[in-house]
């Protein structure tokens, strides 16, 4: 095999394949610059060597061969909430959502911990799943 060594093997970059999954599904999707934050990130708490500590970020090249070996993984600037969308809002839509988050508090084992639910007034936050890079 030529050129550079990788810096996560075939496990490990389906561990961050899962992640960038995870985070979408529970309406947190990753632009470009998230992706690569996320992996020099994943790289500091396992203690890979790999990426710019300077730049806090694995490069922009890294990115590119990332998404060619993992063609499933689309990454796109997140878009505000259209009016379309938000009318799609109805019965189906609203139980598959709480489904969602009763399977996460399940998942995360919280369900019996009072403490970790908190009540927020959504009336100051905007419709949207755009996240400023």
């Amino acid at each position: 095999m030529s050129g550079r060594k990788p810096v996560f093997d075939a496990k490990t970059e389906t561990d961050l394949v899962d992640i960038i999954k995870d985070l979408s599904q529970r309406g947190f999707p990753l632009g470009t610059k998230k992706v690569r934050s996320t992996a020099y990130n994943y790289t500091l708490q396992h203690g890979i060597d790999g990426f710019s500590a300077r730049k806090k970020a694995a490069a922009y090249e890294w990115l590119k061969s990332f998404l060619k070996r993992h063609p499933e993984q689309s990454i796109r600037q997140p878009e505000p909430l259209s009016v379309a969308h938000a009318s799609g809002m109805n019965q189906t839509v609203t139980d598959k959502w709480f489904k969602n988050v009763e399977s996460n508090i399940n998942l995360m084992g919280i369900s019996h911990m009072p403490n970790h639910f908190w009540n927020v007034d959504e009336t100051v936050f905007k419709i949207t799943l755009c996240h400023k890079r």
